[in-house]
């Protein structure tokens, strides 16, 4: 049905989202369908980082802490999402602030039947921190004691002991975690994938051929363990059914220690790339919820009049941004890479409007000169606000962009190698790619050509440590927690996620220095300077617009509320009896 759908064309797009009548989902009542976008790349809650791979993980396994999302306050369609308890029953924190005890429950299982332990989540720790597993968020595993200096004794090859990390199980169903400095946010990782428990037996059954031996630096573990038939799982949902760019199938755990508050059986998570598709599908009855919209249908929405008439459109501001990398390695293609030069990247930026860039996007997307989006407030000790003060970012400045150009070596764009784009099908990427392309071919003279990959081969080509095919990369982030770090740390040297390939030791200094300091108002104006050097004055990426994201919501469908973080909780969602 879905390879039928991929091929439908809306015909009449105002009338559709004019239309004040949802059709209706054919599903039974405690079976909620959404569309999820794209084929996950991994189920491997150690390795992902793409939004809709931890959507799924989400609802597969569980951490210590897990988030939800509060309901929104009366006459508001924002919820707020919020921490609550996951598999710790009950936590203790240190008067210092340095050492959490995490009491796990009792009925917690995995879906075989077997209790949830401390030592599993020790176990699974350590693998983060083994460099074979390539876990991509490893760093945000640092906070802990010991953690770094375990983790690069082992990427050098040298001994280590995980003795020596801050993690012990001192008993069946207690962890403690002792961290390098105090942490305002760590109870928020505990409830992000990497730090999710795997099942050790499990994945002990799938060493890959030749590294028998546990966290030795080389141990790495075949994919099929993640199969329908094999994964073993401690989350609200099991894995039933994986149709590869089709679709995937969870149903309620019973073993599951907060079944009673999961009111859905069953989920049918879509892989449908094409926004006219998607619309299609939940138009028809198909699908009860999509994030995405083709262009036509979004701007007749985001029209006042629309709007009103569309109950079931949420167009929300979002805690993410949508940019391009620029490759910073010395080789780009397999020749000299001339984007290593500062002042090209630089003079590339300054030659961007964004307002033009938003205008072809569609959906009142907001402009963005800067990487962390605006309004953001972690508290101090006491509880009071310390507001991030953003630096004023990449300006639109032609003549200025003209001159770096100049200086470069290449005026008027002579000289300068093609550059090659690389950006992923779906989601209106195709646009934004040709207006980046024709500004700088208007501006500078500088010839831009495209590398357009399906999801997981993107990924693949993205994230390539060496010998990137790439000069600029597309990039989407959306925060993990209400932390300027979630956005910073993937610039730090050697960062999992890193994969501009940048560097840069005052960089560096600046976030040791942020990690280590306790007044929150002296912290946020450390990052401040650090995001002023990576997007002013290194120009390591090129921001383009804070995310607003326009949501289609069926009206049966309960506890799907729209927030800034961009949470979908599948745990909480409901169908309302009558939809």
């Amino acid at each position: 049905m879905y390879k039928v759908l991929v091929a439908i064309c809306l015909a009449t797009t105002a009338a559709l989202v004019l239309s004040a009548k949802w059709s209706g989902s054919r599903e039974g009542r405690n079976t909620f369908v959404f569309n999820n976008g794209l084929e996950v790349n991994s189920l491997d809650p150690h390795v992902i980082t793409w939004k809709h791979d931890i959507r799924i993980a989400n609802a597969l396994f569980e951490g210590l802490m897990a988030f939800r999302v509060d309901p929104p306050a009366e006459g508001q369609r924002m919820g707020q999402l919020a921490l609550t308890n996951g598999v710790a029953e009950r936590y203790e924190i240190s008067p210092d602030g340095r050492t959490y005890t995490f009491h796990l429950r009792g009925d917690a299982r995995w879906s075989n039947g077997q209790p949830v332990t401390a030592e599993h989540f020790r176990w699974s720790w350590q693998r983060v921190l083994t460099p074979a597993t390539a876990a991509d968020y490893a760093n945000l595993m640092f906070t802990i004691a010991g953690a770094q200096a375990y983790y690069h004794a082992l990427a050098d090859g040298r001994p280590a002991s995980f003795d020596e990390v801050g993690v012990t199980a001192l008993d069946e169903r207690t962890l403690e975690v002792r961290l390098e400095n105090p942490c305002a946010y760590f109870l928020d990782l505990t409830a992000f994938p990497p730090f999710f428990p795997v099942y050790p037996p499990l994945l002990a059954g799938h060493v890959e051929d030749g590294h028998p031996a546990f966290f030795n630096g080389i141990t790495t573990y075949k994919d099929a363990w993640t199969n329908p038939d094999q994964i073993v799982t401690n989350g609200p949902f099991l894995l039933k059914e994986h149709g590869y760019k089709r679709q995937m199938v969870l149903e309620k755990s019973p073993l599951y220690w907060d079944r009673r508050h999961v009111a859905l059986d069953r989920i049918r998570a879509l892989a449908i790339e094409d926004f006219k598709a998607s619309l299609h599908a939940y138009e028809s009855g198909n699908c009860q919820y999509i994030d995405a919209l083709p262009l036509p249908a979004l701007r007749a929405l985001t029209d006042g009049t629309a709007r009103r008439k569309r109950a079931d459109f949420y167009p929300e501001n979002s805690f993410g941004t949508y940019f391009y990398r620029f490759n910073c390695q010395p080789t780009a293609a397999g020749l000299p890479n001339p984007l290593a030069d500062v002042r090209l990247r630089r003079a590339l930026a300054l030659a961007v409007d964004r307002a033009d860039i938003v205008a072809v996007a569609g959906g009142h997307q907001q402009p963005a000169s800067v990487f962390i989006p605006p309004g953001l407030t972690v508290q101090d000790a006491n509880g009071h606000p310390a507001p991030y003060p953003s630096p004023t970012g990449q300006k639109f400045d032609i003549a200025a962009a003209r001159k770096l150009l100049v200086e470069a070596g290449y005026p008027g764009g002579r000289g300068l190698p093609e550059l090659r784009l690389m950006y992923n099908t779906g989601y209106g990427h195709e646009a934004v790619a040709q207006r980046l392309q024709a500004m700088w071919k208007e501006q500078l003279g500088v010839q831009v050509s495209f590398i357009v990959k399906d999801g997981a081969a993107f990924g693949a080509a993205l994230k390539k440590k060496e010998l990137k095919e790439w000069h600029l990369g597309r990039g989407g982030w959306f925060g993990d927690y209400r932390d300027p770090t979630t956005f910073l740390d993937m610039f730090i040297s050697g960062n999992g996620n890193n994969d501009s390939g940048y560097s840069n030791p005052r960089f560096d200094d600046l976030m040791r220095q942020a990690a280590g300091e306790l007044d929150q108002t002296r912290r946020m104006d450390l990052y401040r300077q650090a995001e002023q050097l990576v997007i002013e004055q290194d120009a390591v990426i090129l921001p383009l617009y804070h995310y607003v994201e326009h949501l289609m919501i069926a009206p049966e469908v309960q506890g799907a509320w729209p927030n800034q973080m961009g949470y979908l909780v599948l745990k909480q969602v409901a169908i309302q009896a009558g939809g």
